[in-house]
């Protein structure tokens, strides 16, 4: 039988499948086995390659253009590397929360890192300026959020904290933007009525589920993995519930 036609109509590949086995590299170049005759026969199958490779791949850039045009894609390719994403918007403000893990009987702290905030004050000012008033201290009492713990954990979702004891000192507000929940993003969590007041969540990863439903006014800027992650580990039941306590011993502006 006759042997198989090689796919595709490059002479090029025609080529090399002509080949046999045996001939050795010298024998395959055209013109003779001189250096200069090889340099020139692998300079044409380099190009040759870069031909047909760009011709194949030009229909795939075009589809990743066509992807990236889109401003939330935009923002979640910025994203990568390891490190935390660059910010979405201009950071006006700038906050940290120490954390500590409770033991299980609730009489021992352990500290477990730092999480720095990066805050949006241009986009999100009705958010940003209550969570300013919540890691803030007056002076004569601690900042609100401090000896809260982080109430909601849902594993590879979010962690939520900020369920003050008493919120009437707070009026509810609403306020939603266009910035998308890339991982870290520090979002204002809502009531059933949509309202805004004090608590508050960090995405653990990217959620676009959440993308103009809640508003995004901060991102996490250090401390993902030492607190965020941890908690995460340790995420509770399906509904939330932790099974390890994390407190926020301290806060502040920095």
């Amino acid at each position: 039988p006759s042997a198989a036609a090689p796919r595709g109509s490059s002479s090029l590949r025609a080529a090399f499948t002509s080949q046999t086995p045996t001939m050795s590299l010298r024998e395959q170049v055209p013109g003779g086995s001189s250096g200069k005759a090889m340099a020139r026969w692998l300079l044409t199958v380099i190009c040759a390659g870069q031909v047909v490779c760009g011709a194949r791949a030009a229909p795939m850039r075009a589809a990743s253009r066509a992807v990236a045009s889109s401003p939330r894609a935009r923002a979640r390719m910025l994203f990568g590397f390891g490190g935390p994403p660059p910010p979405q918007a201009t950071v006006t403000d700038r906050c940290f929360l120490d954390v500590k893990i409770l033991s299980a009987n609730g009489e021992q702290k352990f500290d477990v890192g730092r999480l720095e905030l990066a805050l949006y004050g241009e986009v999100a000012p009705k958010a940003v300026e209550r969570f300013k008033q919540l890691v803030s201290t007056d002076g004569a009492s601690p900042a609100p959020l401090t000896g809260l713990t982080f109430h909601r954990t849902l594993k590879d979702f979010i962690v939520q904290s900020g369920a003050v004891t008493d919120a009437s000192a707070f009026a509810p507000f609403s306020e939603v933007n266009e910035l998308v929940h890339l991982e870290g993003a520090l979002s204002m969590s809502r009531d059933d009525g949509g309202m805004c007041a004090t608590e508050f969540f960090v995405a653990v990863r990217a959620a676009p589920e959440c993308d103009g439903s809640y508003t995004v006014f901060g991102q996490a800027t250090g401390g993902m993995k030492e607190v965020v992650k941890d908690m995460n580990r340790r995420a509770g039941s399906v509904d939330g519930s932790p099974w390890c306590g994390y407190e926020i011993s301290n806060c502040g502006m920095l």
